[in-house]
């Protein structure tokens, strides 16, 4: 546990040194602001992973403790830029509205609820300066759903086109995590 307790601290200096830029070229990207000023990022060594909300990053990986499984801390601050992402496009984009995840129609509601986030993180990172954090990322994802999603956000028929989505589709869609997002429109 005191190891944890330490890491928490590093986690927050190094999202301070290059977070905060991811999360500008984000909001610039997109061109509508987040909701809150401050955003609490819960930390966690429980097996279950990261989620978007509440905002909890699994810090296990980090632990010199668990076995093989040791990694850079600096690795979590593309992980909180992920789950911020969901709760970020939940209040500023309507997924009810888009066109290219009708045409992912009978996809799995994982990878829908990922591509346009995909498409976003890595124009965040490319905004930002931090093309150096990108294929860490894509190392890191782990099961069909998020490499599929990334695969097809970051390629060259789908990447514009779901930027361009995010921006023009303002709207809220709070019960997206819960659901596929084109299942009743």
């Amino acid at each position: 546990m005191k190891e944890a307790i330490g890491l928490t601290p590093i986690l927050q200096k190094q999202w301070d040194a290059e977070g905060a830029e991811l999360l500008s070229a984000l909001i610039s990207i997109v061109g509508r602001e987040y909701s809150r000023r401050e955003l609490t990022v819960y930390t966690s060594v429980c097996g279950y992973g990261s989620r978007s909300s509440p905002l909890v990053v699994s810090i296990r990986s980090h632990m010199g403790r668990i076995k093989n499984m040791r990694s850079p801390i600096s690795a979590n601050i593309p992980l909180v830029l992920h789950e911020f992402t969901h709760k970020y496009l939940v209040e500023s984009f309507d997924y009810s509205k888009s066109s290219i995840l009708k045409e992912f129609s009978d996809s799995p509601a994982l990878f829908k609820n990922h591509i346009h986030l995909m498409a976003l993180i890595k124009a965040s990172m490319v905004r930002a300066g931090k093309d150096g954090m990108i294929e860490p990322f894509v190392q890191s994802l782990k099961g069909r759903a998020y490499i599929n999603a990334w695969k097809v956000g970051t390629s060259n028929k789908y990447y514009s086109r779901l930027i361009k989505e995010v921006k023009s589709l303002s709207g809220s869609n709070e019960k997206y995590w819960f659901f596929d997002p084109i299942e009743n429109s």
